[in-house]
Formats: C-alpha cells, structure tokens, sequence
C-alpha cells in the first residue's frame, strides 16, 4: 500500500486552456494536465469565453491527474488559482453567468474609453487608479455591457474574473470575491485606498455595488463543498485560498511553474 504524501493543486485558467497543477510540499510539479479552451469570436474585435467551459477544465483536469494515479496518493492541504485578467464575467445572485466572460484581448468598447476621458480627465483617473484608459481593462468593457445589454446588466449581481468563478464553484459561495491584483486591473480601484473608486465609478454611471469584495490573496476563501467535492471527487472541507500568489506565504514554498 503507497503512503500518502502531501500536496497542493492549483488551477490555472489560460487564454487556450485550464492547467491542474499539483505540487508536493517542496514545490516540486508531482503532475499536470492541461485541457484545451476555446476562444469564442462573435465579431470583429470580440473576444469570449465560456465561463461553464472553464469549470468543466477544472473537473475534466482533476480526473485526468486521478486517472494517472497521482491524486489518489496524495493528501490534498490546500488549492490556488490564477487566471487571466482585465475580463468580466457578469454574474446573477447565484453566482451564475448571465453573459460569456469577455476577456482581455476583446477591444468591442474601444470608444467608451473616450466616455471615461470626457468625464474623468486622464491625470484624474492616473491619480485615483494609477492605471492608464485602455479598452483591454474591465471598466470600459462594463460600460459597454450596461448600454448594449441593459437588461443583462440589471441581472448582474457582480463582476468577477476567471479564477474568481471557479474559487466560487469549489466553495459554493457566490458572494463576489477577487484579489487586489485583478481588482487593480480593472481600472476601477482606488489604489492608494484600497477600495473601489466610489466618486470616480458614480460619475460614470456605474453602482460600486457591481465591483466585488476585494481580499489579499493569501487569506482562506472557503473550502471545497460538498457539492463540489462530489462533482470533483475531491475530499469535502479542503481549504482554497483567494489567489495562488499568497500561497508560498502559507505553506513556505516558492512555486517552480509560471503560468
């Protein structure tokens, strides 16, 4: 009979596919499995993905390393994620996507940078977000969201990225949670303050109720529910974490894989 050893899996959720990566308690790479994603053009310039897609990345990844035997011998203490930034996935009170993510590389709301310019000017905006007006980052893709699909808009409970939807999945909570890494890329958060832009976010039409809560990514989101853990036969209970990058913080590991 093999002894267990201990490790922790973290999810990656790319532009061309989620990775599963399990790490030993050194930070050496017992295991990955990449499942391919599909990138979604409606039109010229538009750029989507299936945030469900995502989820059945995580799953489909977490029986292939089981399948390999690798998970099956292996106490897991603790998951990470990371993803891609600067998109938006629409979510209703249940933590369900009413709209596909639109991602970083979607430029369909390059003019409602000029609409944030017309009302906040540039040295304003540099000053409250220490970030520049780019049609890749969050709040113009917001704007354009609310003005094109208002009734989609009024569904939204929050505005989440990737890795952000699948913490929710494993935990079971859809309560609207990111990291001040994303939250940062967004265009949308007071950097100095640490908080949503209130004022600024008001001045263009938007509820700062929207905008999700912003926690350090080291802190503990939850742990993996028992839906979850039925759906990805996982062991019910274990702890996932807001973001990877905190996680060499709680367990003294410096990670050997960039995502």
């Amino acid at each position: 009979m093999m002894s267990k050893q201990v490790g922790i899996l973290v999810f990656d959720i790319g532009t061309t596919g989620v990775k599963s990566v399990l790490f030993n308690e050194t930070g050496k790479v017992m295991g990955i499995s990449t499942q391919t994603m599909k990138t979604i053009y409606p039109h010229l310039g538009w750029a989507e993905q299936d945030p469900y897609e995502m989820w059945q990345g995580v799953l489909r990844g977490i029986r292939q390393l089981k399948d390999k035997g690798i998970l099956n011998t292996t106490d897991i203490v603790g998951i990470g994620l990371s993803g891609h930034m600067t998109g938006m996935i629409p979510v209703d009170a249940q933590g369900e996507p009413v709209y596909n993510e639109i991602i970083h590389s979607d430029n369909r709301n390059e003019q409602y940078c000029s609409y944030i310019l017309d009302r906040i000017s540039l040295d304003n905006f540099f000053a409250i977000t220490g970030n520049r007006v780019d049609s890749h980052f969050t709040l113009p893709k917001i704007i354009w969201f609310k003005q094109h699909l208002p009734n989609l808009y009024k569904k939204t409970k929050h505005i989440i990225q990737s890795k952000d939807f699948i913490r929710s999945r494993l935990i079971g909570m859809h309560h609207g949670v990111t990291d001040y890494s994303d939250a940062s890329l967004t265009g949308a958060l007071n950097f100095k303050k640490k908080t949503w832009a209130k004022d600024m976010l008001c001045e263009l039409g938007l509820d700062v109720n929207i905008f999700p809560h912003v926690r350090a990514s080291h802190e503990l989101a939850g742990t993996v529910s028992a839906d979850a853990a039925r759906m990805a036969g996982l062991k019910e209970g274990i702890p996932v974490y807001v973001s990877v990058v905190g996680m060499n913080r709680i367990f003294g590991i410096i990670f050997s894989v960039i995502f």
